[in-house]
């Protein structure tokens, strides 16, 4: 009779949760069309082509020497070509040209371009800017976190730059301490160190396939692939599910940012080891910071009631500069509100190519003064 009662009790509950899931999907269709473009430009799940990914010892991942592949989505349609080092630019010299200044990039997937032409990036607009008498060479790479960009500052000081420009997006503050494929800090004995136990052929795979299957054998193996396939079908057709998933999300991100003077603490200190690197080569530092969609997009702003997004990674990082006297770009109060609308994509956190253009042609007056001295 117990058993009986229960198993009522359960179906009562599947069934209550079952029916409250499908009215909400219900009324989100009929008065949340919103919902579609906040869908999509959560889950787009676009990336690059395995096969144009390299596997790295110390940063994860690279690209390969020299491919080309399409790149694109609902929104863009791009090419994209590597040069004799792998970076989406064209090839690297070793030798610098008579009377120009030489600036390297490090960054993410904004640097590296993501849904626009090579031509568009913002580092073609200061080249561009400066007649062509600096030139800038751009090491950015899809996914990377401050850590991975200064392990890879350190190969490109052969290139002998005079600026280096390390670019800043909030979510790089988290990318440190992820250690899936990618080295990790962590902190012993109020020391920082470095974990690359996470960088390793299986997780490469895992990684370059954005399937974490791969880590797993057997059963696992498929278990893991079933359920990884039924989310990906509620994230592609189920307004309710975003909106659920969207809300743990956020939770989940209140949480960590309750507890981001930790990481924001790694950030400055990592900040730090690559000003004493720059100091050591002679190098003026100069950090630029891509503006976080949720803070300026009018349509964002709207579908969070009208409140915008506290960025207190980016309030740390331009008081580091200021504390610090190191020179900065944070356009986020700059823009106008023709800008703030189309300088993302609306269904995808980077920037077009109008946010490329206004974000290097801010960068040239930012610049100008120190090329000069």
């Amino acid at each position: 009779m117990q058993k009986s009662n229960l198993t009522k009790i359960l179906l009562l509950v599947v069934s209550s949760i079952i029916f409250f899931f499908i009215l909400l999907e219900i009324v989100l269709r009929i008065i949340n069309p919103f919902e579609v473009q906040l869908r999509l430009y959560k889950y787009s799940g676009i990336s690059l082509p395995p096969s144009v990914k390299k596997m790295d010892s110390q940063t994860g991942w690279l690209y390969k020497e020299n491919v080309q592949c399409n790149f694109s989505s609902k929104e863009f349609n791009t090419t994209v070509t590597t040069n004799n080092y792998g970076f989406r630019d064209e090839d690297f010299a070793l030798e610098k040209k008579d009377h120009v200044k030489r600036i390297v990039v490090l960054g993410d997937s904004f640097t590296f371009g993501w849904g626009v032409e090579q031509n568009e990036r913002f580092t073609e607009v200061v080249e561009k800017g400066f007649n062509n008498s600096v030139e800038l060479y751009n090491f950015g790479v899809s996914g990377y976190s401050t850590l991975q960009e200064l392990i890879l500052f350190k190969r490109a000081l052969k290139f002998k730059p005079d600026i280096a420009l390390l670019t800043f997006y909030d979510n790089d503050v988290g990318d440190n301490f992820i250690s899936f494929n990618r080295p990790s800090l962590s902190k012993k004995n109020n020391a920082y160190l470095i974990d690359y136990s996470g960088i390793n052929e299986v997780s490469f795979m895992s990684f370059i396939h954005a399937d974490k299957a791969y880590l797993e054998t057997g059963t696992k193996f498929y278990a893991m692939r079933t359920v990884k396939e039924i989310k990906t079908f509620f994230r592609k057709n189920s307004y309710a599910y975003n909106l659920i998933s969207g809300r743990i999300k956020s939770f989940k991100r209140t949480i960590k940012e309750s507890k981001g003077n930790k990481k924001i603490n790694a950030e400055i200190y990592l900040f730090k080891e690559w000003l004493r690197i720059c100091k050591e080569h002679n190098i003026l530092p100069f950090i630029a910071i891509i503006p976080n969609k949720l803070e300026i997009q009018p349509e964002m702003i709207r579908a969070n009631k009208g409140k915008e997004y506290d960025n207190v990674f980016r309030r740390a990082v331009v008081k580091f500069c200021e504390e610090e006297k190191i020179p900065y770009l944070d356009v986020t109060s700059l823009l106008t509100p023709q800008e703030k609308e189309k300088y993302h994509f609306s269904l995808d956190e980077h920037l077009t190519p109008l946010g490329h253009k206004s974000f290097g042609t801010h960068l040239v007056k930012a610049l100008t003064p120190l090329l000069n001295q």
